[in-house]
């Protein structure tokens, strides 16, 4: 499963924390956000890369409320834990976890915290970074000739946060195929498989953002028959 979350400053959260000198932390800086929008996908993988089962699901504080999106986000992972799956996240090790154990500890859901360590955690920043740089996910995108999120184009306020929840888990998925056949030394076809089951699957549950669907119906994956 690839997971993405989009947070946004908690004012309420962050009025209650006195403020230090010096400016704060990454780790800090988590703790006094809340979450907007999730994205998750899920799907089976074989052996030799190839994908089935693909589903993309998401929410955000438009259609569900903050805590109800935390429980089905610690529930997803417990499941795959159980399943012996993998969580694959960008920038996941830093961001994402580290802010769902803390907000799991603002609103008192001391005893869901565990449930995050279940399944094994694949960064695909920290597998795609060479000579100790970390790339961004706008920058890797542009640079393989992904789309990037563009703002504005969508509905705005959190909605628009949830579509690109949605562009960012799904770009995530392909860089994830990519980074681990370069390490299996499969080809490039492989990838472009992998990519063109996951946006068969997307297109077939309906997509109106223009952002995400220039991912689903990229030139490297059209031409194939």
């Amino acid at each position: 499963m690839v997971l993405d979350l989009e947070t946004a400053p908690d004012g309420v959260f962050a009025a209650r924390v006195r403020d230090g000198a010096g400016s704060r932390s990454t780790t800090e800086r988590v703790a006094l956000h809340r979450l907007d929008a999730v994205a998750t996908l899920t799907f089976e993988v074989g052996p030799d890369l190839s994908v089935r089962d693909v589903a993309l699901a998401s929410a955000s504080t438009a259609n569900r409320s903050e805590d109800a999106m935390l429980l089905d986000v610690v529930a997803a992972t417990r499941m795959l834990g159980r399943a012996g799956g993998l969580l694959a996240t960008f920038n996941g090790a830093a961001h994402d976890l580290p802010f769902l154990r803390h907000r799991l500890l603002a609103t008192g859901r001391t005893d869901r915290v565990r449930d995050l360590a279940a399944p094994e955690h694949a960064d695909v920043m920290v597998e795609w970074a060479g000579d100790g740089r970390f790339p961004r996910l706008a920058d890797l995108c542009a640079a393989l000739d992904l789309p990037v999120w563009t703002a504005g184009r969508g509905r705005g306020g959190v909605e628009e946060r949830e579509a690109k929840s949605r562009l960012d888990v799904c770009a995530t998925f392909v860089l994830l195929l990519t980074v681990r056949a370069a390490k299996l030394g499969l080809g490039r076809l492989v990838v472009e498989e992998g990519w063109r089951a996951m946006s068969k699957a997307v297109l077939a549950a309906g997509v109106d953002d223009p952002n995400l669907l220039g991912l689903l119906r990229h030139p490297s994956i059209v031409r194939i028959r």
